[in-house]
């Protein structure tokens, strides 16, 4: 009678394995991170083109007040459009920060049917070929 050799594989110790395990699941958490974080960063800058298209589409003109200038290189900027006051706040290259001053006025381009979507007029060329 023909008998089947059985044949064992290796066994490799449980520690290996284990460590194996959690090497790849670190793996597949460290993959999904860097597959958000490039997802978030395209659509950021999916927003950003509508935003610019939008204030292009129909662009105003206004003068706006500089409320705060943050030391994180952030200046906040309020405006009057349509009979409101509307706000918002840019980042501005740090080299620059010291131009911009608490109760000076600064020229604001914005979106007619938007005015919440606003830019420093100056500038804003510079943002249509980022």
């Amino acid at each position: 009678m023909w008998h089947k050799k059985k044949r064992f594989k290796k066994r490799i110790s449980d520690g290996y394995n284990t460590q194996k395990q959690e090497r790849a699941e670190a793996l597949k958490i460290v993959l999904v991170i860097v597959t958000s974080i490039a997802f978030l960063y395209y659509i950021s800058g999916k927003y950003a083109e509508y935003e610019i298209r939008n204030i292009l589409e129909d662009p105003a003109y206004a003068t706006g007040e500089i409320m705060h200038v943050r030391s994180d290189a952030y200046v906040v900027v309020e405006f009057k459009a349509a009979g409101s006051v509307y706000s918002f706040r840019r980042r501005v290259p740090r080299e620059v920060l010291s131009d911009y001053v608490v109760n000076d006025t600064i020229a604001v381009i914005y979106a007619r049917t938007d005015p919440d979507n606003a830019a420093f007029k100056k500038g804003f060329a510079q943002l249509l070929h980022h």
